[in-house]
């Protein structure tokens, strides 16, 4: 049973990145005018999912 209480763990784990995820891309697709600012935007989200995704 310990198997099973760990994978649903980590789904819900998962389950947050893929909304985090989603939720960087949602806020970054209105600020493309702004090229600077949109790369900026897009690469501090890129580095949040990946500090995220190596606590899973």
């Amino acid at each position: 049973m310990r198997n099973v209480h760990l994978c649903c763990k980590n789904d819900a784990l998962l389950l947050r990145l893929l909304e985090d995820h989603i939720e960087c891309m949602y806020n970054t697709r209105d600020i493309s005018e702004n090229g600077q600012k949109a790369v900026e935007e897009k690469m501090n989200c890129a580095s949040r999912m990946k500090q995220k995704s190596q606590r899973l």
